[in-house]
């Protein structure tokens, strides 16, 4: 794609931009696919529930978000 950008060719950018959102579609596909399966979140519900469980001190924490 970068080199069909530079060299300006308009054809060839829409088509790798299809080619790019296809991909990107089937992948999404799977990872929904994937999520909506029986238990595949399961284990990350079953970790929060232990964080809380254990009745850690927990503190706040001042942030600077850097540009």
């Amino acid at each position: 794609m970068k080199t069909a950008f530079e060299a300006k060719n308009a054809d060839d950018v829409k088509a790798k931009t299809e080619a790019l959102d296809a991909a990107w579609m089937a992948a999404s596909e799977e990872l929904y696919a994937a999520g909506q399966q029986p238990g595949a979140d399961a284990g990350a519900q079953q970790n929060a529930g232990a964080n809380n469980a254990g009745g850690e001190d927990v503190q706040d924490a001042d942030f600077e978000e850097v540009k």
